[in-house]
């Protein structure tokens, strides 16, 4: 029925939570796991893409192939083969589930910022004051 392409204890689990959720038996919620995985895989082999609405898209990659060399004569051995990897993207839904109860990030904090970007949007103007690209001081205001 299934090479065991899949780590057991993984489908075991995934399968004992779908016998409670369809009130079926864990032998063949075991089964339809196998065989939802097996044809998973084997969609992404022949079609190189899988999309599940709401849950995500998996795709096949390939990498380019490298160079390989003797380290002590730095021989040059030929190219190594391009491998072939799935890829998964979440669906925005999925993202929301899994970032429900997470406080949003501030995107104003300066430290959240790539370090190039800080040093351009922000200028040392003094002890603890800091000028921002605008041409005004942050946390001071001047009349006149």
């Amino acid at each position: 029925m299934a090479n065991n392409l899949f780590n057991k204890h993984g489908k075991g689990r995934l399968a004992s939570r779908l016998a409670l959720k369809l009130g079926t038996t864990k032998k063949k919620a075991y089964q339809f796991t196998v065989a939802l995985l097996e044809i998973m895989g084997e969609t992404l082999k022949e079609e190189g893409r899988l999309e599940l609405r709401g849950f995500g898209s998996f795709r096949v990659r390939e990498g380019k192939p490298r160079g390989r060399h003797n380290p002590q004569t730095m021989e040059q051995l030929g190219l190594m083969a391009s491998k072939t990897r799935p890829w998964f993207k979440p669906s925005k839904h999925l993202l929301e589930i899994l970032n429900e109860n997470k406080a949003p990030v501030p995107t104003n904090n300066k430290y959240l910022l790539h370090s190039s970007q800080r040093q351009k949007d922000f200028v040392k103007e003094g002890p603890g004051l800091q000028k921002e690209s605008t041409g005004q001081i942050a946390g001071a205001s001047f009349n006149g």
